[in-house]
């Protein structure tokens, strides 16, 4: 082969295995932080990373690192930084299924992961409620789940690979490096870009649907009576009434899933269907919410199976990919935004009652509002879960760069405020509203860790537009 084509040959591979993007602006699912970056990254492999990082390090760049770009609060963004993208770095490395453990790249979706357990009867311990989101990312946000068994996705982590601010390569884990496991775990890409994981995973038992619907006294009851500490209930939830009125926040669909003893399913996983009008359905509701479409949108959940949902039994793989793109929200004027409140048990009825004042006051757009139960762990550093907590996850809707918005941000700290009055704490991965007073309050060992930040990546390499609002105006104070 010549010089000539054995050089073109080099160069077709570094083309194939590293693509550069070079872009204007970047943003996240909440629309609210778009951000002027220098480029955007979408490795292949995790050279390809370590040169970058290596690179910017020299060049004293900084450095984000995206996923699926569902955190709210410009966590996967800096100003004109390097943005890594992980979406193509998505394969299963390996699958123990005598062992339950699987070892992946950091960009796979849980939706991934799932198509590939189903054939082995296996199925996630712990993620969100929708599987869309990158399995790094929810490593980064230590996210947890709807199983009432299980806390956040730490527990179920056995170790990550990262790469350092430097460059290199490191093996963190509950044992290995354990101090560096509690700060990436939870860490939000600060402390490291976490390219590969092993995970612990359960059965894929057949589950049996079983409903009530409830007061908020009587579920916070049933829920410490009957499901807390019932090892066959698999998932659980609590959906609040939120139609406007006399029931607004005073009813509860408490939902369980019992495994039974079927067999589990490994046959091919049901996908989302009718996406196009269902999206069109949902952006219906948005914009004529209100008395009667929330009735509806109640009854149709009260009374009739979901989709995804056998009339009899349906597989826990199946009950973890709920219809999520149908609520994509494409109007650009507007954005669905999250927010979530762990409260105490003994303080669960005292928020629920300040959830409906403020929502009332402040005439939010409530489009979904579910109950998750978290146990308490304190293995990250960040924990959100120092106590038993019940987790209020709020789904609603706004206009952007109006004053609607500036009224989503009143609501959000006064109940900020409610959480912490009864020493609850709020989620990380959503907007900067919360102020710098009531972030301190909620995780007092805040200034620890920007210690270690700057103790362990001291020229800022990891970096992130959430991190840089808060924490500049904490180190002036």
């Amino acid at each position: 082969m010549s010089v000539h084509k054995l050089s073109l040959s080099l160069l077709l591979i570094f083309i194939t295995s590293l693509s550069i993007a070079r872009t204007k602006e970047v943003t996240d699912s909440g629309k609210l932080y778009p951000t002027q970056v220098d480029k955007v990254i979408y490795p292949k492999n995790i050279e390809n990373i370590q040169k970058v990082v290596k690179d910017a390090h020299a060049n004293k760049q900084p450095i984000s690192i995206a996923g699926a770009r569902h955190s709210q609060g410009g966590h996967s963004n800096v100003e004109g930084g390097i943005q890594i993208d992980l979406k193509h770095m998505n394969k299963l490395l390996q699958l123990d299924a005598k062992h339950k453990t699987v070892t992946l790249q950091a960009g796979m979706t849980w939706e991934q992961l799932q198509d590939q357990l189903q054939a082995h009867a296996l199925s996630i311990k712990i993620m969100q409620a929708s599987n869309i989101f990158s399995i790094g990312g929810s490593i980064a946000t230590n996210v947890h789940g709807r199983d009432p068994r299980f806390g956040p996705l730490i527990e179920s982590i056995k170790s990550c690979k990262i790469i350092t601010p430097s460059g290199d390569i490191k093996i963190i884990s509950p044992k290995q490096n354990s101090e560096l496991f509690s700060l990436v775990v939870g860490g939000y890409g600060l402390f490291g870009i976490i390219v590969e994981a092993t995970l612990s995973v359960t059965a894929n038992v057949m589950c049996s649907k079983e409903q009530k619907t409830l007061t908020p006294h009587q579920y916070l009851s049933f829920f410490q009576e009957e499901v807390l500490h019932n090892p066959h209930i698999q998932l659980h939830y609590g959906r609040v009434n939120t139609t406007p009125g006399k029931k607004f926040c005073n009813e509860i669909l408490a939902i369980s899933y019992i495994a039974t003893k079927t067999s589990p399913a490994t046959t091919s996983l049901k996908k989302e269907k009718h996406i196009g009008f269902n999206q069109w359905l949902f952006g219906v509701y948005r914009k004529q919410w209100g008395k009667i479409t929330n009735y509806i949108k109640w009854m149709l959940e009260k009374y009739l199976h979901a989709p995804w949902e056998n009339s009899k039994e349906t597989s826990r793989n199946q009950l973890m990919r709920p219809y999520i793109h149908c609520l994509e929200n494409k109007d650009p004027k507007s954005a669905d935004l999250l927010q979530e409140y762990f409260i105490p048990l003994q303080h669960f009825e005292k928020f629920m009652q300040d959830l409906k004042a403020a929502s009332e006051f402040y005439h939010i757009k409530l489009l979904n509002t579910t109950l998750r139960y978290v146990p308490a762990n304190n293995q990250s550093f960040l924990s959100y879960s120092t106590q038993d907590s019940m987790a209020f996850v709020l789904y609603f809707v706004t206009d952007i760069n109006t004053e609607k918005l500036d009224t989503v941000k009143q609501f959000t700290q006064m109940l900020t405020n409610s959480c912490l009055k009864y020493q609850g704490t709020f989620y990380l991965p959503y907007q900067q509203f919360a102020t710098e007073k009531q972030l301190l309050e909620a995780y007092p060992q805040l200034p620890k860790f920007i210690q270690k930040k700057q103790s362990l990546d001291p020229d800022d390499i990891f970096m992130n537009n959430w991190y840089k609002h808060y924490i500049a105006k904490l180190l002036t104070q």
